[in-house]
This record gives structure tokens, sequence and C-alpha cells, in this order.
């Protein structure tokens, strides 16, 4: 029987991954290239390449982010309700008075 990814915890953990990079330096924009990255794949299996890849890439630049393991395990069924989780993660993690005026700053 297949284990069910719990889209809470997928949620909590991309949001602590987000604030991880805000922290760091050039944070913003790494984290606006990740979002407009995995965001428009619909495929379960290039989705999880595209982080993957991304989360490798920030590791490199010396950020402490690693993918959450259960999610080598997700199904087209919670591919859904997991991308969701992810992305509202991510966008959850920029404060809205903050988000204008650090976007304007990296651009």
């Amino acid at each position: 029987m297949e284990m069910m990814i719990n889209p809470m915890d997928v949620y909590n953990w991309s949001y602590a991954v987000a604030k991880t990079i805000i922290h760091s330096s050039g944070g913003w924009a790494a984290l606006r290239r990740l979002y407009y990255d995995i965001r428009h794949e619909d495929d379960p299996n290039t989705f999880l390449e595209v982080l993957a890849r991304n989360i490798a890439d920030l590791r490199f630049s010396g950020i402490d982010v690693a993918v959450k393991k259960e999610l080598l395990n997700i199904t087209s069924t919670d591919f859904r309700s997991i991308k969701a989780a992810i992305l509202t993660g991510i966008s959850a993690a920029f404060p809205p008075a903050e988000r204008g005026a650090e976007v304007k700053q990296d651009e």
C-alpha cells in the first residue's frame, strides 16, 4: 500500500525552505526563480526533476535546503495537492508589505 503524503507537511516544508532562501544572499531572486520554474510543470516527474535541480543549485551556492524525501513518492493522484502545497508555502513566505519593495530591488 502506498503511503499518502500529507499536503500540510509539504506546505510546512515548502514554507521553511522559502524562508531559508529569503534570508540568504540573493534570496528573493532565487526564490522567485524557483517559484516560476516549478509552477508551470504539469507532469509529476518533470516537476520533481525541476524542483530537485533548483534545490541542488541552491545547495551548491551555499544555502542549506534539501528536497523532502517523501516527495520522491508522489503519485499522479497526489500530484495536484502536493504541487499546490509547495507553491502556496513558497508564496506565503513572501510578506505582503515587503514583497513589492524587495522585488523592485531585485529587478
